[in-house]
């Protein structure tokens, strides 16, 4: 006959100092444990039914009744599954014993849901570049934990994975989109019923809000006066072109490595590209204005530039910004939040700002909304 205990497993003690609570199930002397999502500090373990966390004295923990409670009652369904299958003679094993307490199915775990979250989100047609950080991220929790099942994440193992991350070193904002991409799993069981609840549903993740490096439109000139000096080198050249143009047009580094002339057309004197962003699929439309021209070989056919990698783009790019006086630290991205910055302070409408660069979100925009002290000044003065 199977033995069944609630135990703290004292080997896992949990950077808290707490012990997680499990309900053991020995048979043929083989042992197996269940996490029940609950851990204490073990000198609040008692370990006595009904009592298995300590009510009253220094050592009694809040809810301490409750939590007991809710553990009795699991342990008097354990010791009756166990009764029922040797009064009928059933060979219980531990997955039929798990399958019975839990009446349902063998439990997902988070490899199958993550899984079922991306045929979902493929069915959705979210970008190869969407899918790319996912499977980044998705090979630092298999780091973490090779798999794990869904009832087994809550808000504690999510505080240790947390904290695994920023003790490898991850940022504050990878943090952030790893645990992110852990709850979207998490929500999407829950959607689909595969989990009945999500324990995790309500917990806060941090992001922190940095100011997007641009540049001015002094620091541009500069770009231009050294692009058309003729002194830079064709590799860093052909960067250089390409980091002016979306300084001029708002597009991303896959967006403009993608570009091709066929994207390009005219309406009366005005040049515009109409395509859908790589990262996102949203169409997006904007305007060439007649100094960008001058970065590409227009009209023309094919890829509009020669392409090379988003690594070796900012390295170039570290060199043609220091050639050119410029002190801040950059990358390829910085061109977009300038156009970004440009327009706005020029007038131009978010909405408007919102389908030129293809943003899926006015959020998304609204990051460009901070105005330069010139635009600040001017409206000033006009209208106070």
């Amino acid at each position: 006959m199977p033995s069944i205990k609630i135990v703290t497993v004292k080997s896992d003690v949990n950077i808290r100092g707490e012990v997680p609570i499990c309900l053991q199930y020995i048979q043929n002397r083989r042992t197996y444990r269940l996490s029940l999502k609950k851990s204490v500090p073990s000198e609040s373990w008692k370990g006595v039914p009904p009592e298995f966390i300590i009510e009253k004295g220094p050592h009694s923990l809040p809810l301490a009744k409750k939590i007991n409670g809710a553990l009795y009652d699991l342990f008097n369904m354990a010791r009756e599954i166990v009764l029922d299958a040797e009064k009928t003679g059933e060979t219980l094993t531990w997955e039929t014993f798990r399958t019975k307490l839990f009446e349902e199915e063998e439990p997902q775990t988070y490899r199958s849901a993550h899984a079922q979250l991306m045929l979902h989100l493929r069915s959705q047609g979210v970008s190869a570049v969407t899918f790319k950080g996912y499977a980044s991220r998705y090979r630092k929790f298999t780091a973490y934990k090779p798999d794990v099942y869904l009832h087994e994440i809550n808000e504690e193992f999510v505080n240790d994975y947390a904290f695994w991350l920023r003790r490898r070193g991850d940022a504050v904002n990878t943090v952030y989109k790893t645990l992110h991409d852990l709850k979207a799993v998490m929500n999407h069981a829950h959607k689909t019923k595969i989990i009945h609840e999500n324990p995790i549903q309500d917990f806060p993740l941090k992001k922190e809000v940095s100011e997007m490096p641009s540049l001015t439109q002094n620091e541009v000139e500069k770009l231009i006066a050294l692009y058309e000096s003729g002194t830079v080198d064709a590799p860093r050249e052909n960067v250089l072109r390409q980091f002016l143009f979306a300084c001029h047009t708002g597009l991303a580094y896959s967006d403009v490595v993608m570009l091709d002339y066929k994207e390009i057309s005219e309406h009366g004197d005005i040049i515009f590209i109409e395509s859908r962003r790589q990262k996102n699929g949203q169409r997006f439309v904007t305007v060439i204005p007649p100094k960008a021209l001058a970065f590409i070989n227009y009209p023309g056919e094919g890829k509009v530039f020669r392409s090379i990698s988003n690594q070796k783009m900012n390295v170039y790019l570290k060199e043609v910004v220091a050639a050119a006086g410029i002190t801040k630290h950059l990358t390829f991205h910085a061109a977009r939040h300038t156009f970004g910055m440009s327009a706005i302070n020029r007038g131009v409408r978010r909405e408007i700002v919102q389908k030129m660069m293809g943003h899926a979100k006015s959020e998304m925009t609204d990051h460009y909304a901070r105005l330069s002290i010139t635009t600040i000044l001017k409206e000033a003065s006009e209208k106070l």
